[in-house]
């Protein structure tokens, strides 16, 4: 009971001080009306929606003790492993494990369906899917929480970091962003897209551990996507600019996620920024 009231407190106390509406908190996961019910202590959501409330508040949920029934135990462990095997690319344990946890979604609880179509989708990286399909599979996922898949509109907008991530792949794989072009963001369209969506991030409010999990994705994502144009000084300098901040990022919470990807793209720029000052020169 205590981690019932625990939790309710909690919820209620981080929403309200942040300023979030009801609306803004729930939108996509549960109604207004619910979310009030779960923050009076009516009702107590499972784990999954527990950790997704408290994400799109931008909390990081790895250091919270929480108690779990043994059916959402089991859940979880399964995540877990699963979560282990696509990252070994284990395609076939990977496979079994998936299994698992869609036979176990009988409630059709959108953040589980929402794991496992995102887990499939990146298997399907692994077996050589096309681009369209996997901006299909990325969408499907992404839709089941963030209904409205806003086009060029996500300044403002409360995502967990699964939902960014699902954002930014579906992004990458080519999908229409609606006007980004128009905010003057150079390079293809889509490295438009994806430094639209960095904006977005940088005023979510996430926590630095939060952020950590995927700001450095996603810069790395525009690194790939603006060496897809030829670089002048100045973008080299900028892209350079926000590499730091990602590692710095990194340096600051003790973590690594895509840290090698990011040094590597820095070298590349390196590369072309002493070249072209080198042409300079001559």
């Amino acid at each position: 009971m205590e981690g019932r009231i625990y939790f309710h407190n909690f919820l209620a106390g981080m929403r309200k001080g942040k300023g979030v509406n009801l609306e803004r908190l729930s939108s996509g996961l549960c109604s207004a009306e619910m979310l009030s019910r779960i923050e009076a202590g009516e009702r107590m959501p499972d784990k999954l929606m527990r950790d997704r409330l408290m994400e799109r508040l931008g909390f990081e949920n790895d250091g919270f003790e929480d108690y779990l029934q043994p059916e959402e135990y089991e859940v979880w462990q399964t995540q877990e492993k699963l979560l282990r095997a696509v990252e070994a690319k284990e395609t076939a344990e990977a496979e079994r494990l998936l299994g698992l946890l869609e036979q176990a979604d009988r409630k059709e609880n959108a953040v589980l369906s929402q794991f496992c179509l995102a887990m499939r989708a990146q298997l399907m990286q692994y077996q050589g899917a096309s681009e369209k399909e996997l901006r299909e599979a990325f969408r499907e996922a992404l839709s089941l929480t963030v209904p409205d898949i806003p086009a060029g509109k996500w300044e403002g907008r409360l995502l967990a970091v699964q939902e960014w991530n699902l954002l930014l792949e579906y992004i990458h794989y080519g999908a229409d962003a609606g006007s980004v072009a128009a905010k003057g963001f150079a390079g293809t369209y889509t490295a438009q897209a994806v430094e639209a969506l960095l904006t977005a991030m940088q005023s979510s409010g996430m926590d630095d551990y939060s952020y950590a999990k995927i700001f450095p994705k996603a810069v790395y994502y525009l690194c790939l996507e603006r060496m897809k144009s030829p670089l002048d000084s100045a973008a080299c300098r900028r892209l350079l600019r926000i590499c730091a901040e990602a590692v710095e990022n990194l340096r600051s919470c003790m973590r690594m996620y895509w840290l090698c990807e990011l040094l590597e793209a820095m070298e590349r720029i390196l590369e072309i920024y002493v070249g072209l000052l080198k042409a300079d020169f001559r």
